[in-house]
């Protein structure tokens, strides 16, 4: 296995969140290529930081019960969560927005480019700031009626505006 020097120690390869989750070796840092497969947006550094909940994007549980928590630094981005990968992406954005905003109460998810389908996300506090209205896409699913679809955050293109009526969209 391919060994990578992160942050003063070295960091063990590995692919993806699965390959963490049967983990059981000694290495206090690891750095994963991606979340479940090449090129999906989702890989990074984790650190083992003692036990915590796997909440299947910043944190992650290994074989022997250790969790991994995500370094990064700004917003937390949907993809960490699975967001694109399965066709509903709901639980996704709602773990991505229960992460960003739990220090706080406030927080910024990233959604980047691509076509999200999501259906009852309810996150006060959270900003979704995607690409462009263009290149992120949130759909709806359901039957398209308000009881079936409910989207209760603010979304932000421009990094500086927090609504949809000053430059938001949805």
């Amino acid at each position: 296995m391919a060994l990578t020097k992160v942050k003063g120690s070295v960091a063990e390869k590995l692919n993806g969140y699965a390959d963490l989750r049967l983990y059981r070796g000694d290495s206090d840092t690891i750095e994963l290529k991606y979340r479940s497969q090449l090129g999906d947006g989702a890989g990074g550094v984790f650190v083992r930081k003692g036990s915590a909940v796997d909440n299947g994007g910043t944190v992650i549980v290994d074989a022997l019960g250790r969790s991994w928590e995500r370094l990064f630094t700004g917003p937390v981005n949907v993809k960490w969560f699975g967001a694109g990968a399965a066709g509903n992406d709901t639980a996704a954005f709602q773990n991505a927005a229960r992460v960003a905003t739990s220090t706080t109460g406030f927080g910024t998810v990233d959604v980047p480019a691509g076509v999200f389908y999501v259906s009852k996300v309810g996150i006060r506090g959270t900003v979704f700031r995607g690409v462009n209205r263009e290149s992120t896409i949130i759909m709806g699913t359901g039957s398209g009626s308000a009881s079936e679809f409910m989207f209760d955050a603010q979304l932000d293109t421009d990094g500086a505006t927090s609504n949809t009526a000053g430059g938001g969209w949805c």
